[in-house]
């Protein structure tokens, strides 16, 4: 069965934190003209693959920050410019500067949004917390009232597609101001992502029941579906397990 996907253009700052911020540059981002044109021209070729995800035909094309684009309409104009022959589905990634600001897709030029969880979600413990590394300043949320929050969230007032994430744990990269979350197990996963699963039912047409999924294998970030060391095929045997459960599969 050929692997379908998509792209999602990461538009931020490369930095030694990983945080797309402005210290300690190692390659900035740029936002000319020149610059969008080649980017919108490389996904367009992409595009082309038989195996692109698309919408009633359009290929769908996600934005990380958009709100980062120094005149995000004038961005999507040219974007569609470019995929003037077939269209184009452009999606901007709730995250950083745009979660939680009631964006709406249209007033910036984007047909819709996605959640990107944890972000705008993360519920933080409220019982005493023991720090396990000398010096450690982070912090630590709990994935059971997170994945409530994520659930009873309330629907937005546009199109918006649903998302959930395994886990997470982004001390590899800040040892001692990371963030992380804890009674995180396969099983509420599961539940999790039945959650989203139905709401993608309930709020979206046939062809875009898409639910994404935080995400395949980002170590470094502790998120991630494939298979570890603590719970080996767990992650992956409970994204089966929701599908199963909603008739998907």
């Amino acid at each position: 069965m050929p692997f379908k996907f998509c792209v999602c253009w990461a538009n931020e700052n490369w930095t030694r934190h990983w945080d797309g911020g402005e210290k300690e540059l190692l390659v900035a981002q740029d936002y000319s003209e020149t610059t969008l044109r080649a980017i919108a021209a490389d996904v367009h070729r992409y595009s082309t693959d038989s195996r692109y995800i698309r919408v009633n035909g359009r290929p769908m094309v996600l934005v990380y920050r958009p709100l980062l684009l120094p005149d995000p309409v004038a961005a999507s104009e040219l974007f569609r410019r470019a995929f003037k022959e077939q269209g184009i589905h452009l999606v901007y990634v709730e995250s950083m500067e745009a979660v939680n600001r009631g964006v709406r897709p249209q007033d910036i030029g984007f047909d819709a949004s996605v959640e990107f969880p944890p972000h705008g979600i993360a519920v933080p413990r409220t019982d005493h917390v023991t720090a396990l590394k000398e010096g450690w300043e982070g912090y630590r949320y709990d994935y059971k009232s997170t994945v409530v929050e994520a659930v009873m969230r309330q629907c937005a007032p546009y199109k918006r597609y649903p998302g959930a994430f395994a886990t997470w744990d982004n001390t590899p990269r800040q040892p001692l101001k990371g963030t992380s979350f804890d009674d995180v197990t396969p099983e509420v996963f599961q539940l999790y992502l039945e959650e989203k699963l139905e709401e993608a039912r309930c709020f979206l047409p046939n062809d875009e029941r898409f639910l994404f999924i935080n995400a395949w294998n980002e170590w470094a970030e502790g998120a991630h579906l494939e298979p570890d060391q603590r719970y080996g095929h767990r992650w992956l045997e409970a994204v089966r397990g929701a599908l199963l459960s909603k008739g998907c599969l």
